[in-house]
């Protein structure tokens, strides 16, 4: 998975409830329709397949208020995750609420978070975490050589 530059445009606030990548898998009552960057429709292909393998590298992420990275449905089995050499610049937090900027569920295995920049306004308004992580186990996420620019409450928290 390739972005040069991935943020929200034309959007209405009231319809910013995602990251700006969300993981999930499709499964019976999922989200949809999905649409390509040029607006076709895409064939949304209904197969319970978690995801696996993901290289998330070299990107700018421009955040608005909702989580840059992460996924919601907590029965799947994402692994095997790598972001790396990316830019988060922009406020995690909105309406005094922050998910931080990159969010997994703890059925989320095999977390890379290498050499990424985090850029947080001085002042967010919330709790402002950069990474929340609620895999406990030991060796599920490695973070390293990560930078923090800004006001942040924990760099890598494993509380949502």
């Amino acid at each position: 998975m390739s972005y040069s530059c991935a943020r929200r445009r034309n959007v209405r606030y009231d319809e910013l409830h995602n990251e700006l990548i969300q993981l999930d898998w499709p499964h019976e009552r999922s989200y949809g329709p999905v649409f390509n960057c040029n607006g076709e429709l895409i064939d949304f292909c209904i197969d319970d397949t978690a995801c696996k393998n993901v290289l998330i590298d070299s990107n700018l992420f421009k955040c608005d208020g909702f989580p840059a990275i992460g996924h919601h449905d907590t029965e799947c089995n994402h692994s095997g995750i790598i972001i790396k050499n990316n830019t988060f610049d922009g406020s995690a937090s909105s309406d005094g609420i922050s998910r931080g900027y990159i969010i997994f569920m703890p059925e989320v295995s095999g977390v890379s978070i290498i050499n990424n920049t985090f850029i947080s306004p001085e002042k967010t308004g919330a709790v402002n975490p950069a990474i929340i992580f609620t895999n406990t186990n030991d060796g599920e996420l490695i973070c390293e050589n990560n930078r923090f620019t800004g006001v942040f409450s924990d760099k890598i928290t494993s509380k949502e």
